[in-house]
């Protein structure tokens, strides 16, 4: 089947079935409020819920609702003002599917600002709509820098609505220009391979800048009362971590089909996307495509155990999706067997357990490729492709109220996420729009990260980052493991046996990243960050130290993350 034929079936799944529709709702942004919010409720709380499965991210707005719900009837108000405030966070965010607790405001509600989450809000009984304005305007300054000025300058608006809780649509575009620090550009550029870090196409702006829009956007629906229905073009992130070795938001967005299904304890979502393939920058033409397809159940084994299952394939194909990993419950290994073996085939495994309503730990584990015989040799076969995740969030750390802990441990070993098909130019590597769709790093590192958070009050914030990691790098005439694009094999690899993390070029990165925030407005930020990162490489005349500070304010956007 064509792509194009493809998208014809979905939009006749979607628009077919309206009659028989339940509620549906849209998603909330990555990276804002919202998800640091949950993060510390659902440790309070002590219990799974079970429709909310916080690994299967973005979170929709009805599970939000439901989630806040719950815990309104947990008598966990009244304690701090602090986590008053983050009940009233999520019930002003969601107002559409809060109606027993909304808040409106007062003489220019009418017009703006009906409800605190939105510039403009309209509603009826059978639509709801909400716009906003977006802005991220920030300077800073980095020592040492040919261009010392920096600057972050987005512009965008986004919509939200939906028509009779029955067929729901979100739009956002920005408009950007950056000038980022030095470290920013020197990942942008590394490997020849030239991109914009979590964004796709891009103009030079300034020598040094970049210049690039930001689009999103999707429509939903819901089958039957359990399924869920989203199409259009966004990011996802699946897990409970700083990264994710399965499936992040670390690269730009993608078109993409998905199915989710709640029932019980269980959460189940099915994801079809379209990927863009590696590619050298120049004149505007076509650029090759590759597919993905992927499954990822989580289930809530006990009160206080979240267990989940992920698979994966990303595929090239010339001009189609392959028809056969449509099936929405079916072992993709065996599927990807039976075509000849031609694509990325991936499983893995993730973890949370919640305990003593302040602690959480949690977990991922990914295979690529894996052989027990070779592992129980114990002599570094190149083949032997894994990642493993492991992490800790410690909340009210040492009876302190709103002092939040988290330290995190990701491994990958060399060649993981790599891919090679003889006769292929497309090659089916874990990668889109040349970034990983997993970890920055990419693979063949060791890292380990460290986030504190302190909530003076209601408004005012502290936060530090911390990461430290040893990778070993490729160079344009050897390939140790680190890169995700050569063509992978027994042929290419340095060596076939005695391979191990961090071998090549040695890399070792220190970043540490201080930040205050204020926030006066519901989704307004004012934000000052202060950074250092040191990377001390074997490789000629890559060995720097960057110091830099930024400050300005953030709307109805979510925060950046470059740390890396």
């Amino acid at each position: 089947m064509s792509c194009k034929q493809l998208l014809l079936a979905i939009c006749l799944c979607i628009t077919g079935g309206l009659s028989g529709l339940w509620a549906q709702s849209q998603y909330v942004p990555l990276n804002t409020s919202t998800y640091d919010v949950i993060n510390r409720l659902d440790i309070k709380y002590g219990q799974m819920i079970d429709q909310f499965h916080t690994s299967q991210k973005p979170y929709n707005r009805r599970s939000i609702a439901e989630f806040s719900a719950t815990l309104e009837q947990q008598n966990l108000r009244n304690r701090d003002n602090r986590l008053d405030f983050d009940f009233d966070y999520l019930i002003k965010d969601n107002p559409d599917w809060q109606d027993s607790l909304r808040i409106s405001y007062g003489p220019l509600a009418k017009v703006f600002y009906k409800y605190e989450n939105a510039l403009m809000s309209a509603e009826g009984e059978d639509f709801f709509i909400q716009a906003n304005p977006v802005l991220d305007f920030r300077l800073g300054y980095e020592l040492g820098s040919d261009q010392k000025v920096k600057l972050v300058n987005t512009r965008g608006a986004s919509l939200r609505f939906d028509i009779k809780k029955r067929l729901g649509a979100y739009v956002y575009i920005g408009e950007n220009q950056q000038l980022m620090f030095d470290y920013i550009n020197r990942f942008r550029d590394q490997g020849q391979r030239d991109f914009m870090v979590g964004e796709g196409y891009y103009k030079e702006y300034r020598t040094t800048g970049t210049d690039y829009f930001t689009p999103r956007g999707y429509i939903t629906a819901n089958a039957l009362d359990h399924i869920d229905f989203q199409f259009g073009y966004d990011k996802h992130f699946w897990g409970n971590g700083i990264r994710s070795l399965f499936l992040s938001d670390q690269s730009n967005a993608y078109l993409f089909f998905k199915m989710q299904t709640r029932f019980w304890k269980v959460s189940y979502t099915n994801l079809f996307t379209e990927f863009i393939h590696q590619y050298n920058r120049g004149a505007d033409r076509l650029l090759d495509k590759k597919y993905g397809a992927f499954h990822h159940l989580n289930f809530h084994a006990t009160n206080w155990l979240d267990i989940g299952l992920f698979e994966g394939i990303v595929m090239t194909r010339s001009d189609h999706f392959e028809l056969q990993y449509l099936t929405p419950i079916i072992f993709y290994r065996a599927v990807e067997q039976d075509l000849g073996s031609p694509d990325n085939a991936f499983i893995g495994l993730d973890y949370k357990v919640n305990f003593f309503e302040t602690a959480q730990i949690y977990g991922q584990f990914l295979i690529d490729e894996f052989n027990f015989t070779e592992i129980r040799a114990r002599n570094g076969w190149w083949a032997n492709k894994f990642a493993i995740q492991t992490g800790m969030k410690y909340i009210d750390a040492f009876g302190i109220p709103f002092l939040d802990l988290q330290v995190e441990h990701n491994i990958a070993r060399p060649y993981v996420y790599t891919h090679s098909t003889p006769g292929q130019t497309a090659l089916a590597n874990y990668t889109h729009y040349n970034q990983s769709i997993a970890h920055p790093l990419g693979a063949n590192f060791n890292e380990v990260l460290g986030i504190g958070r302190y909530r003076l009050s209601p408004q005012i914030g502290f936060e530090l980052h911390y990461m430290w990691a040893k990778q070993g790098l490729d160079t344009a005439n050897s390939h140790w493991g680190s890169s995700l694009f050569p063509e992978t094999n027994a042929n290419t690899v340095e060596q076939v046996y005695q391979n191990s993390t961090g071998q090549g070029d040695q890399n070792t990165i220190h970043h540490a990243r201080g930040v205050i925030r204020y926030n006066p407005w519901h989704n307004l930020y004012l934000e000052v960050d202060l950074g250092w990162r040191r990377q001390i490489s074997d490789l000629t005349n890559q060995d720097f130290n960057d110091f830099y500070v930024m400050g300005g304010l953030r709307w109805n956007v979510g925060r950046r993350n470059y740390m890396f």
